[in-house]
């Protein structure tokens, strides 16, 4: 009986501690997320204009 009390509380511990370093990294991952690769209003705006004009991807990324 006591052993076995001991192999379920050391089970209870490494589950306890994977769920503790898996809530942590979760929590690390929110912190840094990355920015949103959304454009301001006004430099898309710009390059939609600069598009309908006929000019390429590359011409618009050099104007930008």
């Amino acid at each position: 009986l006591l052993i076995s009390a001991c192999s379920l509380y050391k089970r209870h511990l490494s589950t306890e501690a994977i769920n503790q370093s898996s809530s942590q990294s979760i929590r690390f991952q929110l912190s840094t997320m990355a920015k949103t690769k959304e454009l301001f209003k006004d430099v898309r705006d710009k390059t939609v204009d600069l598009h309908k004009a006929g000019m390429g991807y590359k011409t618009i990324v050099k104007l930008l």
